[in-house]
């Protein structure tokens, strides 16, 4: 199970960790005790507490979301099973001394080292959602637009999603920073299509 608690309304969600270790501590459990493997080793992830569980989530996630809100570099936080990883973009001991400072021993939180502030991935969302007229005029029809702090990626849907859409976004928007996929829309309870 995986829970995004950066910003709940996000409606895109991919379950997808980061690997690796730092300074900051032990690397996250095998990859047997995680879904989805350890993916992503582009990604430095440090560990709060070595071998911790996450034994209450109000317990542990409050108090490290109230702290990542609080940091410019903070990239929002997701749950997959019983870990919780908060992403920042830098300063990865100075961050897993804070968590552990405010957080109990027995919270399974790990930092993950991303490119990607929650700051700069909201505003690009914003961005295409703002730019979602002109996109349509330009032939690119997107029906989703959300941020994943697990990719560390703005998503956007098109349906359908042609090369041609695939560049116009590109050519619009970091590349980098895009998950581009086909979202067929959904069609609403009710209409004579559903």
């Amino acid at each position: 199970m995986w829970t995004s608690i950066g910003r709940v309304a996000s409606a895109v969600l991919v379950a997808w960790t980061g690997a690796g270790c730092g300074a900051g501590g032990a690397p996250p459990p095998a990859s047997s005790s995680l879904p989805a493997a350890q993916a992503s080793p582009s990604f430095a992830v440090y560990a709060v507490n070595p071998g911790a569980r996450l034994a209450d989530m109000n317990t542990c996630v409050t108090p490290a979301q109230a702290y990542g809100q609080t940091q410019a570099d903070w990239g929002e936080d997701f749950l997959i099973r019983v870990y919780l990883y908060v992403n920042f973009t830098g300063q990865p001991d100075t961050h897993v001394a804070a968590l552990r400072a405010v957080l109990p021993s027995s919270c399974a939180v790990y930092v993950r080292i991303v490119p990607v502030s929650s700051a700069v991935g909201r505003a690009l969302q914003d961005r295409i959602t703002a730019d979602m007229a002109s996109l349509q005029a330009a032939g690119v029809p997107v029906n989703a637009v959300g941020f994943d702090p697990i990719s560390d990626k703005v998503t956007v849907g098109v349906y359908p999603l042609t090369p041609q859409a695939q560049a116009e976004l590109e050519r619009r928007y970091p590349a980098q920073m895009l998950a581009v996929y086909e979202q067929v829309p959904l069609v609403p309870l009710g209409s004579s299509d559903g």
